[in-house]
């Protein structure tokens, strides 16, 4: 084999590799920038609820249903639902106490605040 043979092999061995390492690096930004979006969204979902609640719960006599509709004014898509002694509204856990004021609020799954 020639030395012209040799080197433009390898060029072209080259050239795939690193056409193939690019495509990776492509691939991974892709997934990478899909999440940072998701989280992105979710945490604007969550602040948007929080400052919607957050005048009501400043006021004594706020009921729990006026605290829950603020919540769901930001986050129309879904309906609240009891679980665990939390009333979720999307990602956003909230607590009352016996007299329906709020105690406290979480964010996420029962299940990742448990594991922390």
């Amino acid at each position: 084999m020639s030395k012209s043979n040799i080197a433009i092999g390898s060029l072209a061995i080259g050239l795939v590799a690193s056409n193939v390492w690019w495509a990776y690096r492509m691939f991974d930004w892709g997934v990478t920038q899909t999440y940072a979006n998701d989280a992105h969204e979710q945490t604007s979902e969550l602040l948007g609820q929080a400052l919607a609640i957050l005048p009501l719960v400043a006021k004594e006599n706020a009921s729990r249903g006026d605290i829950l509709a603020a919540a769901r004014s930001s986050n129309s898509v879904t309906l609240p639902y009891e679980k665990d002694g939390f009333v979720w509204v999307g990602s956003l856990g909230l607590k009352f106490n016996e007299h329906g004021r709020l105690e406290s609020a979480v964010t996420g799954p029962l299940s990742n605040l448990r594991s922390k």
